[in-house]
């Protein structure tokens, strides 16, 4: 199965390491190593202390991503955001709202609107098939 295989040892919590992490100043390579030594998951561990964090540093995509923060319980309502490298804001938007479609998608949706149109031909408003027509088109267009 999944999940994280830390155990941690004797004494040592998850509750722990988060304190820990949260009120010494560390970066990411210190939690990880505290819970390596502690066999405790400083992801985890990190994740619990965000409640009671001051200061969180998120990748673009979940700071844009208002389920991503949910998912983390982050809510940044009353906060002051601070963007380093904001110079790259606009390419990480631009990853995040983009999605690549492989031309066997392509030639399925092909073969499926072809077979659609045949059969609803008939039945479709002048203005409609003209629309499947022009969508027809741009796909065999793309495909070509």
């Amino acid at each position: 199965g999944g999940g994280c295989r830390c155990k941690p040892k004797e004494g040592v919590s998850l509750e722990d390491l988060a304190l820990h992490g949260s009120a010494m100043t560390s970066d990411v390579e210190d939690l990880a190593t505290l819970g390596q030594k502690s066999s405790t998951c400083a992801y985890y561990a990190s994740r619990s202390s965000l409640p009671i964090s001051r200061v969180v540093c998120l990748p673009y995509n979940t700071l844009f991503s208002r389920g991503s923060r949910a998912a983390l319980g982050i809510d940044l309502r009353g906060s002051v955001v601070v963007v380093d490298e904001a110079h790259n804001v606009p390419e990480a938007l631009r990853q995040m709202t983009s999605r690549g479609v492989g031309g066997d998608a392509l030639e399925r949706l092909r073969k499926t609107f072809d077979v659609y149109v045949a059969k609803y031909e008939g039945r479709l408003s002048g203005k409609n098939l003209e629309y499947c027509r022009n969508i027809q088109s741009v796909v065999a267009g793309v495909l070509q």
